[in-house]
């Protein structure tokens, strides 16, 4: 007789992990681990934040030549700010110029300057420094009258101590300013430059003998001056420029300058010698407009060209030769000109359109200059002027022109009001040649100076201002 033995009951089915279940396990273990991977460079950075700041700072005394002053507490370690990136921070730096004339003169005030390197150098505890960001700086570059910088203040030790034996070392490759202030001063050429800027910055391998150094700027120039003239004066500017440099040698690949308005493209070469800079460059101005172009003009003439507005296109193509630091090497060609300008006297409305006229401007190595302006000619209505003009050797300058027109004489009153005068009319009729030795005009000499032409008046009344 069979008996059947009674089987165990089956194990009831297991549910297999859904979809979603899956995806979540696998997303709390992707963030679990990404944060103790950026938790480890927090970590060993507090770890090691002695040794770090040690290491940098006493890289940076082999290569400084001048005083810095900052207070010890103000140097910290910082992750936060510039992640990936970690970096040595500087609150309130002061670094001194390096003539020892002038012990006091301060090259650099920076309210924070940051030393970047990448934080993986934590785990081989080598820190290099790849980046500076310099924040709320004022840089004084000065130049005394014997040629002498105040900004020599960083020396290279390479040669003392093997790259690969120091805990740090910089390898820049950017260096960043943001709310820049500069000031220049030059007084062996006797030149000043001051200016502010939003952003500036430089990148490239710098250690390197031959890299492309890039440029990016973004900023106000507050003064130019020569001697005691102001030739430019409170004007935006900004730079986009690359350049590949080979040593000392600097050729500009692509560069655009843009000044109040004013575009130009810049290309050629410098060379920073020690007592020299020589130069081949080139600048290229095109559809800029007329109205930029005055703007730049010395600050003396802006009272006189206040009341006039002016529109059209102005082209320039300029290239210089020679020793920037000596103007009597150099040998500079310009040409420029406009078509179809006009000028408008706000006050009375009067225009004066379709001005014209080619220039050039001259100046050979040790030779003076000359100023060529060809076929001038603009009308007001029915009145009309043409002529060409020429200015040599600004030294002692000599000018050349002639000149012929039909004016209303009440017409040209509204464009150019005299104070001395109430009324004019009557027409004015003229061709004149004259070649005038400036200096014995100041001079009210008559010595080479001659003119000659003719003048017809016909029906003039001037009525002049009594006071």
């Amino acid at each position: 007789m069979n008996t059947e033995e009674e089987l165990p009951p089956l194990p009831p089915p297991q549910k297999k992990p859904s979809g979603a279940k899956r995806l979540v396990k696998v997303l709390v273990w992707a963030i679990g681990i990404l944060l103790v991977l950026i938790l480890i460079p927090f970590i060993l950075l507090f770890i090691y934040e002695k040794e770090i700041k040690n290491a940098i700072v006493t890289e940076i005394n082999t290569h400084l030549k001048t005083k810095v002053y900052i207070n010890p507490d103000n140097i910290d370690i910082t992750l936060i700010r510039t992640f990936p990136n970690a970096a040595l921070c500087f609150k309130d730096v002061t670094i001194m110029g390096s003539l020892e004339d002038l012990p006091n003169d301060t090259l650099l005030r920076a309210q924070r300057i940051y030393l970047l390197f990448n934080a993986k150098d934590i785990w081989n505890k080598k820190y290099i420094i790849k980046q500076v960001d310099l924040q709320s700086s004022f840089v004084k570059m000065l130049i005394n009258a014997n040629g002498e910088t105040n900004y020599e203040i960083w020396e290279d030790n390479a040669d003392s101590v093997k790259a690969n034996t120091k805990s740090a070392s910089f390898k820049l490759n950017k260096v960043f300013f943001s709310n820049f202030n500069f000031s220049y001063k030059n007084f062996q050429r006797k030149i000043k430059c001051f200016s502010s800027f939003k952003e500036v910055a430089f990148s490239g391998n710098f250690s390197d003998a031959d890299y492309l150094l890039n440029v990016k700027a973004a900023g106000y120039i507050t003064s130019i001056k020569s001697g005691k003239k102001n030739y430019i004066k409170n004007k935006n500017l900004t730079i986009d420029l690359s350049a590949q440099v080979k040593k000392n040698t600097y050729t500009i690949t692509h560069a655009e300058v843009s000044l109040n308005k004013l575009f130009f493209t810049i290309g050629g070469t410098l060379t920073d010698k020690q007592e020299e800079l020589p130069a081949d460059i080139s600048f290229k101005g095109k559809n800029i407009d007329v109205q930029s172009v005055l703007s730049l003009l010395p600050e003396k003439f802006h009272d006189k060209i206040k009341d006039y507005e002016s529109s059209g296109i102005f082209y320039s193509d300029v290239t210089v030769k020679g020793d920037l630091n000596d103007y009597n090497t150099l040998a500079i060609a310009a040409n420029f000109g406009t078509s179809k300008a006009s000028i408008t006297h706000t006050p009375t409305k009067t225009i004066l359109d379709n001005i014209s006229f080619t220039g050039s401007f001259e100046k050979k190595k040790f030779s003076p200059e000359i100023l060529n302006i060809k076929e001038i000619k603009a009308h007001q209505e029915k009145n009309f002027v043409s002529g060409n003009f020429s200015l040599s050797n600004f030294v002692s300058p000599y000018l050349k022109l002639n000149a012929q027109g039909n004016y209303n004489l009440s017409d040209f009153l509204l464009l150019v009001p005299i104070d001395t005068i109430s009324s004019a009319s009557g027409l004015l009729n003229f061709e004149v040649t004259a070649n005038i030795n400036l200096n014995d005009a100041k001079a009210r000499q008559i010595g080479t100076s001659s003119a000659s032409g003719k003048i017809d008046l016909k029906d003039v009344q001037i009525i002049f201002y009594y006071y």
